[in-house]
């Protein structure tokens, strides 16, 4: 232990400091309209957009909100939806009352396709920048496939590791380390 210790010497001098790397992740918020005929919701929206670690032009988030701010019908201000649905249901109309709602999905997809046309985004990520939410999971993976095969023979080996971690599942083979003519294979049968 003296040994490895005999040279060291007391630290001292000037701290420099050196940006090793930048990033920024973005907060995009703002409102958007869902209409169905005469039925309208008008939302807000907040979402915390990053870059894809190793996926040039695409982005994500995970980290999103949407709120209810209004709804009309015929242009006329409604109070209360669930109060008018739920009137509606008990008067024998919940056809109707059914109607009077946009789903999750309909109202996330509004909001990722909006946060993706942000004028922000498009400047920070690129204007052929895409959010990994509205990518089809199919077309995903092999973008992921392709990168991981492109650079596969680039990282070390504690960053394939980190790289590959869960592309067992991808290839259909148990094992710790797919190896790179298994990712091959598995990016050809997706066509």
């Amino acid at each position: 232990m003296e040994q490895i210790f005999s040279g060291l010497k007391a630290v001292s001098g000037k701290t420099k400091v050196e940006v090793t790397e930048e990033n920024v992740c973005p907060e995009l918020y703002g409102k958007f309209t869902l209409t169905k005929g005469t039925f309208k919701q008008i939302f807000s929206y907040w979402a915390k957009v990053y870059k894809h670690a190793t996926l040039e032009k695409v982005a994500f988030t995970d980290e999103y909100e949407h709120d209810l701010q209004a709804t009309f019908i015929n242009d006329c201000p409604i109070d209360s939806i669930s109060n008018l649905t739920e009137m509606l249901r008990n008067s024998g109309m919940s056809t109707v009352a059914n109607t009077l709602c946009f789903n999750d999905d309909e109202i996330r997809d509004a909001m990722f396709n909006i946060v993706q046309k942000h004028k922000m985004f498009k400047e920070i990520f690129g204007k052929d920048a895409k959010l990994r939410q509205l990518i089809p999971k199919d077309d995903y993976l092999k973008m992921l496939l392709a990168d991981v095969i492109q650079n596969y023979d680039t990282r070390t080996q504690g960053e394939k590791s980190n790289y590959l971690f869960g592309f067992d599942s991808v290839i259909g083979e148990p094992t710790l380390e797919p190896t790179l003519e298994q990712l091959i294979k598995k990016l050809n049968s997706l066509g």
